[in-house]
């Protein structure tokens, strides 16, 4: 009986091992290298604790964002890296629906704001820029028209599929 139970509990564990512990470690491969992360501006109020302080440039001035991102990878379908004349790199974004909906919602209800990009690691992403929203955008489409380095580039590059042109549709 004991043989039965501790053969019967073997492959319990077993099974358990084959199943579950494959899709953790798949779930933990998935975990995107670099970051792209896009926050909005907000009012000026320094004691609001889901604010932080940011140097914006276009123009230059010191103003808050939000504390958590609006947009991000899991946002982004597809991606199209290019060098620009300032030797730096630029990237357009194709966001997902819901990243659509997300960016014709902020980009309606905060005109004259801006959108505040962010790339790099988790634990070190950088400013690129911030864009002035005056429109709205429904297509779906956000740029980062400068500022990357190559390796930000490349890593984009290899994080996400390639642009495709759309054919009208």
């Amino acid at each position: 009986m004991r043989k039965t139970l501790s053969v019967a509990l073997s492959a319990l564990l077993t099974a358990i091992g084959i199943f579950v512990l494959p899709q953790k470690a798949e779930a933990f491969a998935k975990k995107p290298k670099n970051t792209v992360r896009f926050f909005v501006e907000v009012g000026s109020i320094s004691k609001d604790p889901f604010s932080l302080p940011v140097t914006l440039t276009n123009p230059t001035r010191h103003s808050f964002m939000e504390r958590a991102a609006s947009l991000g990878e899991r946002h982004i379908t597809a991606a199209h890296v290019y060098p620009v004349d300032n030797g730096t790199w630029a990237c357009l974004f194709k966001l997902d629906d819901s990243g659509r909906l997300i960016l014709q919602n902020i980009s309606s209800s905060n005109r004259g704001r801006a959108l505040v990009a962010y790339v790099g690691s988790e634990k070190a992403a950088r400013q690129v820029l911030d864009l002035h929203i005056d429109q709205t955008i429904t297509d779906g489409m956000i740029p980062i028209p400068r500022g990357l380095t190559y390796g930000e580039a490349l890593q984009i590059q290899k994080q996400f599929p390639p642009l495709k042109p759309s054919n009208g549709k």
